[in-house]
């Protein structure tokens, strides 16, 4: 169900009907550089689809592109952020920075902040003009972090401004600058990151795994390993740390256990140390 374009960006693992016909046209229509107008009923999941093929298309291509999901409701927002939660916690892909927004009156914290329009306009420009608006002054780097770590929906970051704590002191910054920041900061991550993969890419070299000695633990060797005090076993892979995943058994080539293992062939002894003391592993298995 899997194979179409688009349908790994799903937070459900079988689509509904019509999400996958709608993903496909939405997808053709990006491709081309138009406009998507879809009309279909409540709760078939248009939003889903919507996401999804907006995702694929900004992660295809060899520039990623930022995601722009405007919407005049607010129920809309919360499912956004509520899709994008469930795609980061069941999706294979790289984790998707959110940042959710509304207008500055209404994530404003100051005591004029029940005004509207020209009139809260004016009295925040003044505000700050005057150096009036201590939110607005105070920086809060972790803050802006912790808006990136996690998709929060517009309420939970208002709300979190008034608790955030930083460097051991209560720190009451303005959540409408502190999002904006935090939607530049992600972008500059994003571009930093493409830098540090060209970086990597024009370092690397194509190796013929036939050719490749598999008698002694190296970079990329999957290891078998056996506990000698209690005979568990366990496997390994010893990967850059750019790859490292516990999780997928993927272990950094920098990590305590890897550098005990490099250069060890089968039947020898690994001595490493771990935080509960000195630990002797006997190498079992070692393959591509």
């Amino acid at each position: 169900m899997r194979e179409q374009a688009g349908l790994s960006w799903l937070a459900h693992p079988n689509p509904r009907e019509g999400q996958t016909e709608m993903i496909s046209s939405c997808l053709e229509t990006l491709q081309k550089g138009g406009a998507h107008l879809a009309s279909a009923p409540t709760g078939i999941g248009k939003t889903a689809a919507a996401l999804a093929a907006a995702l694929e298309f900004a992660n295809s291509g060899p520039e990623r592109k930022t995601v722009m999901f405007l919407t005049p409701r607010q129920s809309q927002h919360k499912i956004v952020v509520d899709t994008v939660r469930r795609i980061n916690d069941i999706s294979k892909h790289e984790k998707i920075s959110l940042v959710d927004m509304i207008g500055q009156s209404s994530m404003c914290v100051e005591p004029f902040a029940g005004n509207r329009g020209a009139s809260f306009s004016l009295l925040c420009a003044n505000h700050r003009k005057n150096r009036q608006c201590k939110p607005w002054l105070t920086s809060a780097p972790e803050f802006e972090r912790r808006i990136l770590s996690d998709p929060l929906h517009v309420g939970e970051l208002v709300e979190m401004s008034k608790t955030h704590v930083e460097n051991g002191q209560k720190t009451q910054t303005c959540p409408w600058k502190a999002a904006r920041n935090a939607a530049k900061e992600a972008q500059g991550l994003l571009e930093a990151k493409i830098a540090k993969m060209e970086s990597e890419f024009s370092k690397a070299r194509i190796l013929d795994e036939s050719q490749i000695d598999v008698s002694k633990v190296l970079i990329m060797s999957k290891v078998t390993i056996k506990n000698v005090q209690n005979g568990a076993t366990m496997s390994y892979e010893l990967v850059p740390e750019s790859e490292a995943d516990l999780k997928s058994k993927k272990i950094s080539v920098s990590s305590p256990i890897a550098k005990g293992l490099l250069g060890k062939e089968v039947g020898d002894i690994a001595e490493i140390q771990v935080p509960n003391g000195l630990m002797k592993f006997e190498i079992v298995d070692i393959s591509r």
